[in-house]
Parts: structure tokens; C-alpha cells; sequence
């Protein structure tokens, strides 16, 4: 049997969104070096350069030269460069820095800048030649190894990239950047156990850093190590009290515990530090929804949305509240013109499809659900629902694709595997496949009633009317109160010959669903088969 749980999203620091995005800047590395630092660390994490580490140059800058003073001319063409570096105008700042070398022959500095030009311009075999022409004359210069390091990670050669931020640290241990750098690749090739063993030494460098504490705790959190990640958050704070991504990560972490109570204060500490940040007071209201407080999620986000009417993820948090009081004119009011917003759009038509189904309109729900997909075709929730609405109006192999369609993107996906294997199994095609599919689902919500009924009715279709029944009794166990499974049952009593048991769950049906005409007619024709059978005895 399926049973349909509607299926909302949190877009909004959800723990998997925590983990730093420094990686961006290590590929920038030659930058930082020239003093111009490029932002693209995530929000939440942006303190961590410049507030807690001063990544200092390893070679000597142009300006700090005796050349560059006794140089007017070079500087000049050098001033320039940086003028162009700063604009993005990568090409002629390369000229300009060519032009200064000719003028100061054999400044290592200026072939650095040079060689960060071509690495702009992604002429990258000419950059290569530029860092060896520079590594060959002062191997120890650690401003073009980073800048090797940087045309690897460009061209996706994260070994060699690691490699040589290795070699930075092995000639420098303390080399802050590298560390950082190297961290952001193994976290990128998902060597968490490598990565935090970094930032350990990391804090070696700076034991007051509440970042490095909250990346620690992240690590750890992704490591399946919640409580060192909890007292890494914790020590994050007493760093620095007014930090909210830690207090955040740990309202995640209770909330993910469904200890809703815990979230909801740890998220509130998080808003009084922060009360004009939105994205915490969305997942506030979040919260609310998760532990089934829906009016007091609703109050939150009208409290959001009074101080910015704009704010999406707030219109779509009250839009998924609205759905759940079938409310749903207000649900549309919410949604209505975020279909074209550039990152929540293909979610808010996702909610509009999902109001369309729970109003047994499935032809309009397919329109909307094929249009958020258009958008975010590796989106994984509209699948489910296009599958169960292409089953509803008859279009079975569709139901199929789509369904196989959301496993494959998320495997442990438990509705659509026992949603597709329930198919399986009701059509009489494919029975095997339905009890291993249904078992997947089962493996995932071992206590899910809906899930061994679909078990059992996979072996009443397969003719073990034993096994059926043994399973729907037990799935009564979790869901007592469904005319389905009583229906289901008494089907497998009738196959059995035991029409006494059969007529009695079909009454208990019946009970449940009164106006249900087609066991009606299956209680009906079964009484009139004891009756005739009573007189011919």
C-alpha cells in the first residue's frame, strides 16, 4: 500500500550546507599572496581569512625591492598591472607586467605576477613555463609553488596540487595557506579523516580561532562523530559568544536528533545574536514545522515576512505550512510569482504541483511537476509525485520511469521503492522485483504498516496467502485504523477458504469506509455464497 507523506525541502543551513567552500580561494592562492584577497568562501564561514589568519608572503613583494626604488619606470608599468589585475582585465595587465620586467630584467617578483596573468588568461602551458623559469633559478621560492598548486587545482589535478602544498608545509609547517588549501582539497576529494587531521594542526597556529573550532565540528558532524562535533561547536562559542554558525550547526544537529525542543532554543539564542538574519529565522520557523507546531511556525515567518515582504524562503516556508492546514488558496497567494526566482523557483512550482495532487487534480500536477524538473532535472522529490500522479490517471509505464527515475537519484528514497514495488506486485508483473524493491523500503522503516502491507500483498499476488496475512497483521500493528489494510487482509482469508475471518475484516473495512462500493460488492457476493451454501447443506 502507499500512502502519500507530502515531501517539503529546508533550503536553509541545513548541515550539509556548513561544510566550508574555502576551496574557491585556495585556487586564488597567488592572490592572497599579492595582498588582493578574491571573497568566495560561503557567508557563514567568510570571517575565516580575514579575521583569524594573516597568511604572510613568502617571498619579497616588487614595492620592498632596492630595484623597484631605483626604478621609477618598472613601478609604473607594475602600478599599472595591478590596476588592470584588479579590473579583470587580465591581458593587459600581463603586457604592463611584461613591460616592467624589461625594465627590471630578472625580478622574480615580477615573473610571479606574470605567471599569475597567464594562470588568469588560462594559458596554462605558458604560466607552467613561467613558474619552472622562476623555480629553476630559487627553488625555494614558495610563491610559485603556490602558484602551482594553483594551475593544478584548475585543470581538476587535485594529487599533484596536493602535492605541492605539501612541499610548501614540509619547507614551511607553520605556512598557514597551505594548510588551509590542502584542508579544502581533501575535504573536495572527500577525505574528511585527512582534512580534520589538517585543521588540528591548524589550531596548532591559532588556538583562539572560533572558525577552525566550527570547521572541526563540521568535519566531525560528517564524520558520524556528533559528540566531538558538538564540543567543537560548543568551544567555537565560548570563543566568541556572538558566532551564530556554530549555535546554528548545533540546532541542527538537535533537530536532526528530532529533539525539537533543544533546536528551537539553540536557533533563538542564534536570532537574539543575530535578529535581522532571516535565513535564522526561517529555520526557526522551521523547526516549528518539523516538531508539528504549525501555528507557531506560521507566526514566525508572518513575523519575517512584515519586516520583508520579498524574503523567498520565508513566502515558501508559510506556503509549505498553509499546505499541511489545507489551506491552499493561501499556499498559492504565498507561491505566487517565485516560479521565475533563479534559486527557489523550480521548488515553489515543486509546492504548486504538490497543492494541484493533494487535490486529486493530477493532470495539472504533472504540468507543474515536469516544469520544476525542467529547472532542477536532478531534483529528486518530483519524481515521486510525478510517478504516483502518471499512475493515478492511468499512464502506468510513466509511474514506472519516474519512479525508478527518483530511486536512482536518491536510492535510499523508502516511498518510491515501496511505491514502485506496490505497483509491481498490485499488476501481477514482476513479483520478485516487487518484494526486493518493497524490502529496500522496509530496510530503511523496518515499523512502516503501509510498507509490510505492500510486502504482504506482494506474496498474496504471488499466492503465499500464509506469508500475505502474517504480514498485514503485523503491519496492523502499526496502523490499526485503515480500511485498505483490513481489505487486503480479508482478500487473503478469502483466498484461504476462511470466509468467516474474510466477511469479518471486510465489515471492519467497511466500518472505516462505508461508501466503498467495491468491497461492497466483495462482502456482498461472499454472503450470498454462505447463505446458498448454508441451504444446500
Amino acid at each position: 500500500m502507499f500512502v502519500f507523506r507530502i515531501i517539503f525541502y529546508s533550503f536553509v543551513l541545513m548541515a550539509a550546507l556548513f561544510l566550508p567552500s574555502h576551496i574557491a580561494r585556495a585556487a586564488d592562492c597567488r592572490h592572497n599572496i599579492c595582498g588582493s584577497i578574491r571573497a568566495g568562501a560561503l557567508d557563514i564561514v567568510s570571517g575565516f581569512f580575514s579575521n583569524t589568519f594573516k597568511p604572510k608572503s613568502p617571498g619579497l613583494s616588487f614595492k620592498d625591492t632596492p630595484l623597484m626604488r631605483q626604478n621609477a619606470r618598472a613601478f609604473t608599468h607594475y602600478l599599472m598591472g595591478v590596476v588592470f589585475e584588479n579590473r579583470q582585465e587580465y591581458q593587459s595587465a600581463l603586457s604592463e607586467f611584461k613591460l616592467a620586467l624589461r625594465e627590471a630584467p630578472g625580478n622574480e617578483y615580477l615573473n610571479f605576477k606574470i605567471a599569475s596573468s597567464y594562470l588568469d588568461l588560462k594559458e596554462y602551458d605558458a604560466a607552467r613555463r613561467q613558474i619552472d623559469k622562476i623555480l629553476k633559478l630559487n627553488p625555494d621560492n614558495l610563491n610559485a609553488r603556490f602558484l602551482l598548486a594553483a594551475l593544478y587545482f584548475e585543470k581538476d589535478q587535485m594529487g599533484p596540487a596536493s602535492g605541492e602544498y605539501e612541499a610548501i608545509i614540509n619547507q614551511d609547517p607553520g605556512n598557514v595557506l597551505a594548510l588551509v588549501s590542502l584542508a579544502d582539497i581533501y575535504i573536495m576529494e572527500k577525505k574528511l579523516q585527512a582534512a580534520l587531521e589538517v585543521y588540528k594542526r591548524l589550531i596548532q597556529e591559532d588556538e583562539f580561532s572560533p572558525y577552525l573550532y566550527f570547521n572541526i565540528g563540521l568535519l566531525y558532524f560528517k564524520l558520524d562523530n556528533p559528540r566531538a562535533a558538538e564540543e567543537s561547536f560548543l568551544k567555537a562559542i565560548t570563543l566568541r559568544p556572538d558566532y551564530t554558525a556554530p549555535i546554528a550547526a548545533l540546532g541542527v544537529m538537535a533537530e536532526l536528533d528530532k529533539n525539537y525542543d533543544k533546536a528551537v532554543g539553540y536557533f533563538k539564542q542564534a536570532v537574539s545574536v543575530q535578529p535581522d538574519d532571516y535565513r535564522l529565522q526561517a529555520r526557526l520557523a522551521k523547526v516549528f514545522d518539523s516538531a508539528g507546531l504549525l501555528e507557531n511556525a506560521r507566526l514566525e515567518y508572518e513575523r519575517i515576512l512584515l519586516d520583508c515582504p520579498d524574503c523567498v524562503q520565508a513566502r515558501i516556508g508559510i506556503a509549505e505550512v498553509y499546505i499541511q492546514a489545507e489551506e491552499y488558496d493561501k499556499a498559492l497567494i504565498a507561491l505566487d510569482s517565485l516560479a521565475d526566482d533563479e534559486q527557489y523557483g523550480y521548488y515553489a512550482v515543486y509546492l504548486t504541483g504538490i497543492i494541484n495532487f493533494v487535490q486529486d487534480k493530477y493532470q495539472d500536477a504533472i504540468v507543474f511537476f515536469e516544469k520544476s524538473l525542467l529547472s532542477n532535472p536532478n531534483y529528486e522529490k518530483p519524481y515521486l509525485y510525478l510517478g504516483a500522479a502518471f499512475e493515478k490517471t492511468g499512464y502506468i509505464e510513466k509511474a514506472e520511469e519516474s519512479l525508478k527515475k527518483a530511486i536512482e537519484l536518491d536510492p535510499e528514497n523508502a516511498d518510491a521503492l515501496n511505491y514502485l514495488g506496490y505497483i509491481y506486485a498490485d499488476s501481477g508483473r514482476h513479483i520478485e522485483q516487487a518484494i526486493n524493491y518493497i524490502n529496500r523500503a522496509l530496510e530503511i522503516e523496518p515499523q512502516n504498516g503501509f510498507f509490510l502491507d505492500s510486502l504482504g500483498w506482494a506474496y498474496y499476488k504471488k499466492g503465499d496467502y500464509n506469508k500475505a496475512i502474517e504480514l498485514i497483521c503485523q503491519a496492523l500493528t502499526f496502523c490499526k485504523e485503515d480500511f485498505v489494510l483490513y481489505d487486503h487482509l480479508a482478500d487473503a482469508y478469502n483466498a484461504m477458504g476462511d470466509f468467516s475471518l474474510a466477511l469479518l475484516f471486510w465489515h471492519k473495512a467497511l466500518k472505516l469506509d462505508p461508501d466503498n462500493t467495491a468491497i461492497q460488492d466483495k462482502a456482498r457476493k461472499l454472503e450470498v455464497f454462505e447463505k446458498d451454501k448454508g441451504v444446500a447443506e
